[in-house]
Parts: structure tokens; sequence; C-alpha cells
């Protein structure tokens, strides 16, 4: 179990990395400005929150605190800084309303990801 658990983060901290880079939202000298806008929410969002939101506190709950409110409240500020900074960085392209409920769903990913580490670790401290 602790083999599937270290694959689980070594996949998707690199498919993360790719989708990021590869999906990066470039808006200048674009022909297909839609095309770009499917992506990023298919792809760049859900990548963005899984690597900063759900990888970055997972790891960080992991190995550096013990404490169970210290690692609610790592996971929550996490969440937050990853929410307020794609908000900002979407400032002078979508609407208020379109860049709460795109970056509202999206981050569902970055949420499901972390149970699903969080489920995995426990399994891997059970079985070993």
């Amino acid at each position: 179990m602790k083999k599937i658990f270290k694959t689980w983060i070594i996949l998707t901290s690199l498919l993360s990395i790719f989708g990021i880079t590869m999906f990066w939202p470039r808006y200048a000298d674009n022909e297909f400005p839609l095309f770009s806008d499917i992506s990023m929410i298919l792809v760049f969002l859900p990548s963005f929150f899984i690597l900063f939101f759900s990888i970055l506190s997972f790891l960080m709950n992991q190995w550096l605190v013990s404490k169970v409110t210290i690692k609610f409240c790592i996971s929550a500020v996490m969440y937050c800084l990853s929410y307020l900074s794609l908000y900002a960085m979407f400032d002078d392209i979508w609407s208020v309303n379109v860049r709460l409920l795109c970056i509202s769903l999206t981050s569902l990913a970055g949420l499901i990801h972390y149970m699903i580490s969080y489920g995995l670790a426990i399994k891997s401290i059970k079985n070993s």
C-alpha cells in the first residue's frame, strides 16, 4: 500500500506540473481564446489546485506538523492562498462572477485529491 501511496503522490505531482506548464493561459496574440478558456478550466485550474493546495499542504502536514488543529489551519491557509492567487491572476480576463464560479468549481479537484491522499496515507500507515 505504501508503494501505491508514493506512486499516487509522484504521478499526480508530475501530471499537475505538466498541466500547469503546458496549459498556462496565454491570451496575447491568441487566435483561439475560447479554446484557451476551455483548456484552462478543464486542465490548468484543477492542476493548480492539486499542486499548490493539495500536494503542498499534504506534504507539509505529513512531515512538518503533528497537531491536528495546526494541520487543519495549514490546509485552510493553503486553500485560501491558492484561491486568492488564482482570483488575482485572472483579474483582467474574467468578470467577478465567472472567476468565483470557475475557481470554486475547479477547486473541488484539489479537495478530492486531498481526501484521496489522506485516505491512502492512512491505509499505508495501517498496513505497515
